[in-house]
Formats: C-alpha cells, sequence, structure tokens
C-alpha cells in the first residue's frame, strides 16, 4: 500500500479529536441558545469543515510512504494542540465551534486571551502547516493553509462584529 501509515494514525487521531470538538461544541450551543443566545454566520463553519476534512484525507496519500516524521514539525503541532486546547479551557461555558453571543455575556481576557485576541484560530493554521511538514508535504501546507487562513480572515471579521455587542 501506498499510504503513509503514520501520517494515517495522526490525521485519523486529529480527525477524531476535531469530531469530538463538534458533538462537545454543539452540547455548548444547546446550552447557549437556553440562554437566549444568538448565532452569527451559520454558514463560517461548512467551508472549514470540508476544507479541514479534505486535508487529514489528503495528508496519508500525499505524504510518501518511507517518508520519516520530521519530529520539530510534530512538536510544533503537538504545541498548537496545547494551545487550542488552553483557548477552549479558558472560553469555558462560551466555546463552541460557532459564533454565538449570550446576552450578558462576558468577552473572555483570561488564559491565551491575554496575548492574543484569536488564539483558536491561530493554533488551527499552525497544526495545518505543522501536520503536513512533519510529512514533508510543502505543497498541502501551503494549499489547505492558504484555504485555512483565507477562512479565518473571513470568520474573524464575522467573530469581531458579533464580539463587538459584548462591549
Amino acid at each position: 500500500m501506498f499510504i503513509n501509515e503514520a501520517a494515517l494514525t495522526l490525521a485519523t487521531i486529529t480527525g477524531v479529536f476535531r469530531l469530538s470538538e463538534i458533538v462537545y461544541g454543539e452540547i455548548k450551543t444547546n446550552a447557549m441558545r437556553k440562554e437566549d443566545g444568538k448565532e452569527f454566520a451559520s454558514w463560517q463553519r461548512w467551508p472549514i469543515f470540508i476544507a479541514y476534512a479534505l486535508w487529514l484525507i489528503a495528508l496519508p496519500i500525499f505524504a510518501l510512504k518511507n517518508t520519516p516524521v520530521n519530529f520539530i514539525w510534530l512538536g510544533l503541532f503537538v504545541l498548537m494542540q496545547a494551545l487550542r486546547w488552553w483557548a477552549i479551557w479558558h472560553l469555558g461555558k462560551y466555546w463552541t465551534t460557532r459564533i454565538m453571543i449570550v446576552p450578558n455575556g462576558k468577552r473572555v481576557t483570561s488564559g491565551p486571551y491575554r496575548f492574543l485576541t484569536h488564539p483558536i484560530y491561530i493554533a488551527l493554521f499552525g497544526e495545518v502547516i505543522a501536520l503536513s511538514m512533519t510529512f514533508g508535504q510543502w505543497s498541502l501546507a501551503a494549499f489547505f493553509g492558504g484555504l485555512t487562513a483565507l477562512w479565518i480572515f473571513f470568520r474573524v471579521r464575522e467573530e469581531n462584529a458579533a464580539l463587538a455587542q459584548l462591549r
């Protein structure tokens, strides 16, 4: 078989974590809706879900079978996961995969939000680049990193407009 097994394993693990985040996010979304939470730009999620799924499928296919794992890039990927979960932890009840605002909600300014406005998006972009480069896939890093950056650009505009209501 021509599939890189290490890439397949990491793509599968990453995919399972992202699917679990979607499920967890829906639980959080339902809780916010019970607090009269309002969703903004609901269409925003699907482009990144599709691009991310295609990236995870492409990674083990395009990574050459015998390409060694680059542990520096893998370490950066792990750091991006830590940043993601640090941010999710500090968002607490306000975290979801959707753009949601709860009446009388507060803007989170603790944890990574003390230093960065949108740490989860930095982690998202960084993980696409880092995991692709873990297997020397410059083309996947460039293509899917570019798609991710474009999505983040539009997502941040929508999210900032929604967050402005909290000021």
